[in-house]
């Protein structure tokens, strides 16, 4: 070809290639007998007959029967024994449960449909033939076995295992690229590695979707996962040896295309053997993308293990313990103030959800636990704050009703009078004291009202009381008690 387009080149243009000399053209000679001549003398006849002996497609029946399994086994090539088209996370229980469903759909297709819609083809295009090469009805072994259906049965039944390994391999190449894509990022992961920055976001992202969904959990035993780590190896190893095995009894179709003969048990197609070494290759990928990407999940559990003592800490415990010990109101107000900055803490460094590789981890019940437990602590340390002020202020106006009462009293004779004015002289004093009490008392009812606490019925109505109590006590008469005595 290089040569026909350098010679027209050349002849074209003869004043640009001047000096380009072609050779002269060999001669080319034609055979008059429309045969070439190295091929030797033979008898067409005979090979003719030969090749039509022994070939399959010397009747139209055959061809077309053959074109008709051939579309039947190829769809078979372009299913899946697995769903690697998720567009959602979902639990390893779902997850078992979807690709489980989706293999036994193709199981059930391939011993029942495939089976029956090829017998309908095969019968179908030789139920006319009648007796000789393709005969159906045959019911001599002997004669079936050197028969041409023989030889097309065999055909077939190598077209249906070729697409019964097609229809493995790729579905146990997908299945595997499917998980490997996930945990791509997760592979370099040494064990024991540290958590990288905080656990606001992750730098483990996987190409698609994540594949799973756990849940962070914290109880008195430590953190972990709603699901076992423990669970994801055996699970997927398992529904990739399960795919495998559905394809194992798949029957010939031999056996349902010749009914008139009789067969001894049943005949199976060959699938993919679960030790074949590409298997085991695939085997071997899937554990270890596994293994690898549980490595940064135990990382991300032990940043959580600091929030262990404050997720076990039992609220009555803190609150008698924090009740043995003398408190002032500023310390009270401080330890409220620290509980409420963990809580607005919590709640900033802990995100809401969380996707490590090949897992969306949702840390939302952590999170709302954490800042539950912090705002329940600093509410019930108010709580003890107005028990104590409601006690001091029972007490404050116990004794503002005492002297009320006593002032109320009557003297009966001298001596009782004077006991009176001797007593009297010593109440402002007393109701110095209490008003000094209750003053404290309001300013600490004025710091629980910082953090907006709803006080009681009882504590309120307590708060008026006090006040009143001891106004009503300083406006006595004095003379009501001369009078009594006159």
């Amino acid at each position: 070809m290089n040569k026909l387009v350098f010679d027209k080149v050349v002849s074209r243009n003869p004043k640009s290639f001047a000096y380009v000399t072609l050779p002269e053209p060999e001669p080319q000679y034609s055979s008059c007998t429309g045969r070439v001549s190295d091929v030797p003398e033979y008898d067409f006849e005979e090979q003719r007959d030969s090749f039509a002996f022994n070939s399959l497609w010397t009747r139209v029946e055959a061809i077309v029967a053959s074109g008709k399994v051939h579309t039947e086994c190829n769809k078979v090539k372009v299913m899946s024994l697995f769903n690697t088209t998720l567009t959602k996370s979902m639990k390893l229980e779902e997850f078992e449960q979807n690709q489980s469903q989706a293999y036994t759909q193709v199981q059930l297709f391939l011993r029942d449909s495939w089976i029956s819609t090829l017998r309908m083809v095969v019968r179908g295009s030789f139920q006319y033939v009648g007796k000789g090469w393709f005969n159906m009805y045959e019911t001599n072994w002997e004669v079936y076995r050197i028969s041409k259906l023989r030889k097309y049965m065999e055909m077939v039944k190598f077209c249906m295992q070729d697409s019964l390994r097609y229809l493995v391999q790729d579905s146990l190449t997908n299945f595997t690229t499917m998980i490997s894509d996930a945990c791509y990022q997760v592979m370099e992961c040494k064990d024991e590695m540290e958590w990288p920055g905080t656990v606001l976001a992750s730098p483990f992202k996987p190409k698609r979707n994540p594949l799973f969904v756990i849940d962070l959990v914290m109880d008195a035993t430590g953190v972990q996962y709603s699901t076992p780590l423990e669970s994801f190896e055996p699970s997927l190893v398992g529904l990739f040896d399960k795919a495998i095995a559905s394809t194992q009894h798949v029957p010939q179709l031999e056996r349902y295309v010749l009914e008139e003969l009789f067969w001894r048990g049943a005949a199976l197609l060959e699938s993919v053997g679960a030790h074949e070494p590409n298997v085991e290759e695939l085997r071997k990928t899937i554990i270890h993308a596994v293994q690898q990407s549980l490595i940064p999940m135990r990382s991300h559990a032990k940043c959580y293990i600091k929030h262990l003592d404050l997720h076990n800490l039992v609220v009555d415990d803190y609150i008698k313990e924090f009740d043995s010990q003398e408190h002032t109101a500023a310390q009270v107000k401080a330890e409220v103030d620290m509980h409420l900055l963990e809580k607005e803490k919590i709640e900033a460094e802990i995100p809401s959800s969380i996707v490590i590789g090949a897992f969306w981890v949702g840390t939302e019940n952590v999170r709302q636990s954490l800042s539950k437990k912090r705002k329940t602590l600093a509410n019930a340390v108010l709580e003890l704050l107005a028990k104590k002020l409601r006690d001091q202020a029972d007490e404050a106006c116990e004794e503002c009703k005492f002297i009320n009462r006593k002032l109320y009293e009557k003297p009966n004779s001298v001596e009782e009078l004077t006991e009176m004015r001797e007593w009297m002289k010593g109440v402002p004093e007393q109701l110095l004291q209490h008003q000094e009490m209750i003053n404290r008392a309001m300013v600490d009812y004025e710091l629980i009202e910082e953090f907006n606490y709803n006080l009681s019925q009882e504590d309120f109505i307590a708060n008026v009381i006090d006040e009143n109590t001891i106004d009503e006590t300083k406006h006595q008469p004095f003379e009501h008690i001369c009078l009594a005595t006159s």
